[in-house]
């Protein structure tokens, strides 16, 4: 029989998934919590936010050509107050989310760039994304109010669709991340357009906050005088009769699909990829039937641990009242002023004990006192779910099933295991995943990621696969459990209920109470004492 102090460094592996999954939970709500106070953000900036370096005005000028493209003249002034710095990034993206669209790739041209209306040394880096243009040079520090200007060129600005030729563009996506005091935007194109709109947004998508525009003949204006957070761009939407222009760039229709729907999409694939090599066999072997047959090749508490995919104290209780029934342990109960305490007391003799058994009784009784340095043997314990001696129990029983349902060969992995890896990789998935798409995607719903977190981790119970074995045992238990609620719930309910019960329980009601048929037993013996107000029958 192995020494239970042999299992004690494994305790500490016990509350790893419960951990992580706390963990992961506690960060996606902190999470949302920062993304909620950033999105209640508006107004006039406060005076802590006016000490940051902000663009104090902004002006863009697009010419339109009879092709579809575009020149851009654009000034602004960037002030970086009491900070000094090297220079800037102006950032543009080649990638532009056109809206109910399949994004379309763009391509953009730099004239030239100036400061203080003199030429800026300038460096571009251009991705698939992203053309990125940093201005100044290395140590030149630079302070205070600097005007900015930037002239390029957009080709294949114009998308046409089934119905019309449209633009829709965001002069400030993308471009800074610090506060923009008013913006300021005309067009001037060759052809009048049928429509004309301006908004204020986190994405293409987000209309919340339309803004100023002005349509007088083939000139545009758009203006908006409230700050733009960082977050936040200037969309221009113009409609013109399809045909107008030569050479527009053709836009095939997406379904509207919002971004965080296929974020699902691409979970369940990785789920289905999980599942199909370490989750759970649903195949089943046959019909479920009722059965009134005991199993006498599976105990009580494995029959119980098998069902609930783990141990618990339901069948960890099944276990002391299957060692009852055997007279390895005597189980008793005492009454005082209308309370009622239950406790086990040991039963010297020889007795059939598996591994599991022996040395959870060994620790059960064996507790150790911190007042005497040493470990003293015990001949009555207390059964509750405030005892330390129950609660260390119960551990190393926890710890020593999990090993149990694969040593059987009904699982096909250990339980805690499979768990553990799912949880990573889900949570893993689903931070790779939004750190690819930040920047990449303009929706406003891909914040909405963060919740992906705690809807997948209640999967991680169902994920552990049966072994054809397993399955087999638990159709058994399966079939005793519903036989059990149908033929025996009620008999059992009353005649070995813990107020009635005068001798020591039956074998069935073992298998009842570990099944978490029988709930009585479980309030009596782990919830502490109970005050009770039914006397036992004399």
């Amino acid at each position: 029989m192995p020494e239970f102090s042999d299992q004690n460094k494994e305790w500490s592996r016990l509350p790893l998934v419960r951990l992580f999954v706390v963990l992961a939970i506690g960060i996606t709500v902190l999470f949302a919590i920062v993304l909620f106070l950033q999105s209640q953000r508006g107004g006039h900036p406060t005076s802590e936010e006016l000490r940051d370096e902000r663009i104090t005005s902004y002006v863009s000028q697009v010419t339109l050509d009879s092709t579809g493209g575009a020149n851009v003249q654009e000034s602004f002034v960037y002030d970086f107050q009491d900070h000094e710095s090297l220079g800037i990034i102006r950032q543009m993206s080649n990638t532009f989310s056109a809206g109910g669209y399949f994004p379309i790739d763009r391509s953009i041209g730099i004239s030239t760039v100036t400061r203080n209306n003199l030429n800026e040394p300038t460096s571009v880096q251009e991705t698939k994304q992203h053309l990125s243009i940093k201005t100044g040079s290395d140590g030149q520090l630079i302070e205070g109010k600097q005007t900015y200007g930037i002239a390029y060129q957009i080709r294949h600005l114009v998308l046409r669709t089934a119905t019309a030729d449209i633009i829709r563009f965001s002069p400030t996506e993308l471009t800074f991340n610090v506060p923009i005091d008013a913006t300021s935007v005309s067009i001037t194109s060759p052809y009048t357009p049928l429509r004309a709109d301006c908004y204020v947004g986190t994405s293409v998508d987000d209309r919340s906050a339309p803004c100023r525009s002005d349509i007088r003949g083939t000139s545009i204006f758009f203006s908006h005088t409230r700050w733009l957070e960082a977050n936040e761009g200037l969309f221009i939407e113009l409609d013109f009769p399809r045909g107008t222009f030569s050479a527009p760039t053709i836009l095939i229709t997406a379904p509207r699909v919002p971004v965080w729907s296929m974020i699902i999409a691409a979970h369940t694939l990785l789920l289905t990829g999980v599942w199909l090599i370490i989750g759970r066999d649903h195949l089943g072997r046959g019909t479920i039937i009722p059965s009134e047959e005991l199993l006498d090749d599976v105990k009580p508490y494995e029959a119980g641990a098998l069902l609930a995919q783990g141990p618990n104290y339901a069948s960890f209780l099944g276990m002391i009242l299957d060692l009852a029934e055997r007279g390895v342990i005597k189980i008793n109960r005492y009454e005082g002023g209308g309370y009622l305490t239950v406790d086990v007391e040991r039963i010297h003799g020889a007795h059939q004990l598996d591994a599991i058994e022996g040395t959870v009784l060994k620790r059960l009784f064996r507790f150790p006192f911190a007042d005497r340095g040493d470990t003293e043997e015990m001949e009555i314990a207390s059964i509750h779910r405030h005892s330390e001696e129950t609660r260390l129990a119960y551990r190393l029983f926890e710890t020593l099933v999990y090993k149990r349902l694969t040593q059987r060969g009904w699982y096909s992995a250990h339980i805690l295991t499979v768990q553990l890896v799912s949880a990573g990789l889900f949570i893993g998935w689903t931070i790779c995943l939004y750190l690819f798409l930040e920047g990449r995607v303009n929706d406003i719903h891909l914040s909405y990621l963060q919740w992906q977190i705690p809807l997948l981790l209640p999967i991680l119970y169902f994920m552990p696969r049966l072994t054809k074995a397993g399955a087999v045992v638990r159709e058994r238990v399966k079939g005793l459990a519903w036989y059990i609620k149908v033929a025996e719930k009620d008999r059992l309910a009353f005649h070995e209920s813990p107020q009635h019960l005068k001798v020591k329980p039956g074998k069935l009601l073992a298998y009842a109470v570990a099944l978490n048929i029988q709930k009585d037993w479980g309030k009596q013996f782990l919830q502490g004492f109970g005050k009770t107000d039914d006397r036992p029958e004399e």
